[in-house]
């Protein structure tokens, strides 16, 4: 019997990919669903990105820093792969990206966790570093909190 490697690679991935999603507390359903997804046709099959623990909690760290503990949930879930365009949101999202990058984490893995595309990511640094550029309450803000952060891990 000939093994077709390809598709046994897409299958482990997919196998890994729901097991780090079972592990970061998803319920099986959803991992499951969230874990099979790309393997189904749709005119271009990727194999997923394996979410990496630690940045998983820098993510919820981050989160809960920006907005408190009140809501920390809520916007976790949306962080998780929500599909909000809400401006609130989104900030949020490109503020994460920016700092997880800063931290040396690649737009693939940072994509994985915040259930976006790596160009995706990409873009929302960018637009993240502009807004950061032009909004100096937003740069002092940042600079406040990654001191904090940075004095915090010393």
């Amino acid at each position: 019997m000939k093994v077709n490697n390809a598709k046994f690679a897409r299958l482990t991935a997919a196998a890994e990919h729901y097991e780090a999603l079972c592990a970061a507390g998803e319920l099986r359903g959803d991992a499951f669903r969230l874990a099979m997804r790309p393997l189904r046709y749709d005119g271009r099959r990727t194999i997923p990105a394996v979410i990496s623990r630690p940045l998983a909690a820098l993510v919820e760290g981050y989160v809960l820093m920006l907005v408190g503990a009140n809501d920390c949930h809520e916007v976790l879930q949306e962080m998780r792969g929500g599909s909000s365009r809400l401006s609130y949101y989104t900030r949020i999202r490109d503020e994460i990206a920016w700092r997880a990058r800063r931290v040396g984490y690649h737009p693939k893995a940072i994509g994985a966790v915040l259930g976006r595309d790596r160009t995706t990511i990409i873009d929302a640094i960018a637009r993240f570093e502009a807004r950061l550029a032009t909004d100096e309450v937003l740069r002092a803000r940042v600079e406040r909190t990654t001191v904090r952060r940075e004095g915090a891990a010393a």
